[in-house]
């Protein structure tokens, strides 16, 4: 029998989603929607999400996008860099940091002329020429994973997968504090590496539980999206976001 059901589990909690993006059930609320509302279309606005890889950047991204629709292109390494930006009321555009200067010159320009709402998901600052041309300006930079939000977060994705329904497999994967936090330090910025650190956890805490002569393998297998605390920066204001305690 699956070990993972005998402890109350579908699967391990923590093994890589279908494709980028969370489900809306997964999303965590770190607080960044009392900071930063989902932006919306025909605002002649610049939002951009600073952040390393694995932050979070796509699944904000995503997640606003199902709140109010538009454009979406992400920019991949190689020739592929060079494809238009979409424009449109509201459009999405993550990696920004990617597209070569006439590009972004052009696609940004246009988007002002026609009042309209970027989100971008970057790893660099890509503010000058949306303040050059007068847009309003929104920055957002991912913090570092705190032990509090880690232990949050796995408690959401265990109890997505949970056998119970409403309860938890506890004591089955019950993250304490102190590895959580031991989790974050490790982590930094990215949810990527604490998803990884998190599968071996789960599928050793299912081995013990279980008592197998043969521990369950454990492979890692990064959660393609995260939830985060971050930093939101306006044009004349500077706030900070953070989990609130479970």
């Amino acid at each position: 029998m699956d070990p993972y059901r005998q402890a109350g589990l579908r699967c391990n909690p923590f093994v890589l989603d279908a494709g980028p993006g969370v489900a809306p059930e997964l999303f965590v609320n770190t607080g960044t929607g009392a900071n930063l509302s989902p932006p919306e279309p025909h605002q002649r606005r610049f939002v951009q999400l600073i952040g390393d890889k694995g932050a979070g950047k796509t699944t904000h991204l995503l997640h606003w996008r199902r709140i109010h629709p538009g454009a979406y292109v992400h920019l991949p390494d190689g020739a592929g860099r060079f494809r238009w930006l979409p424009v449109t009321p509201i459009c999405y555009w993550d990696e920004l940091n990617k597209s070569p200067w006439p590009v972004l010159q052009a696609a940004v320009r246009l988007a002002n002329a026609r009042g309209a709402t970027v989100v971008a998901g970057t790893h660099e600052d890509r503010s000058r020429l949306p303040r050059r041309l007068g847009m309003t300006l929104d920055t957002l930079e991912f913090a570092a994973l705190t032990g509090v939000g880690v232990q949050r977060w796995a408690r959401t994705r265990i109890q997505a997968v949970a056998l119970g329904g409403d309860t938890l497999p506890a004591p089955t994967l019950d993250l304490a504090l102190d590895q959580a936090e031991a989790i974050a330090a490790r982590a930094g910025t990215s949810w990527r590496t604490a998803a990884d650190e998190l599968h071996v956890w789960a599928a050793r805490r299912v081995a013990e539980r279980m008592d197998l002569a043969q521990p369950v393998q454990v492979r890692s297998a990064p959660v393609a999206a995260w939830n985060h605390p971050a930093r939101v920066r306006g044009r004349q204001r500077r706030q900070v976001a953070s989990f609130p305690a479970p």
